[in-house]
């Protein structure tokens, strides 16, 4: 995880470094610095806080030495990350009050949405066509394993599918 934190450091310098003198930049935003702290809040809740979130939602039983222990590691990710200690929540409760400020109104629809939805329905042809798998048939060969077995189908030669020669 150390790695990772400093390679996403890295990358957001290199945004901060090289978007502001871009007249495109300037032209759209309202921030003087690209990837601000409140940005990467943002991203942060939409990991552990909505994570835990839908944990409670479907009632898996989660200890509070796990609860806190999952916290933890993702207050260490923040740190680690570049978040000032000042704004990662010391608890679910501050996580989730947090979250409601700065994620849930980004996460909520607009007023465009319905419009929107409108509009994309017009623009597709003809009536909409349902598969038998969505109303819970099977598609033909769904859960036969294919010929060589699941793992040679995945990987061949030791490489992934895309990286194979002809």
């Amino acid at each position: 995880m150390i790695v990772t934190c400093v390679k996403t450091r890295l990358a957001h310098a290199g945004v901060r470094h090289l978007l502001p003198p871009s007249s495109n930049w300037t032209r759209v935003s309202d921030e003087e610095i690209p990837i601000s702290q409140a940005d990467m809040m943002v991203t942060w809740h939409s990991l552990p806080t909505s994570v835990m979130k839908q944990l409670t939602k479907w009632k898996v039983p989660v200890s509070a030495d796990g609860s806190a222990a999952f916290l933890h590691s993702w207050q260490l990710t923040a740190h680690m990350l570049g978040i000032l200690d000042e704004y990662i929540p010391n608890s679910w409760a501050e996580a989730d009050s947090q979250a409601a400020q700065v994620l849930d109104p980004i996460l909520a629809p607009t007023p465009e949405a319905p419009q929107q939805s409108r509009a994309r329905d017009h623009r597709i042809p003809g009536p909409r066509r349902s598969r038998p798998h969505a109303e819970g048939g099977r598609r033909p060969g769904a859960g036969q394993a294919p010929a060589g077995g699941w793992r040679a189908s995945c990987i061949a030669d030791g490489r992934p599918r895309g990286q194979r020669s002809a």
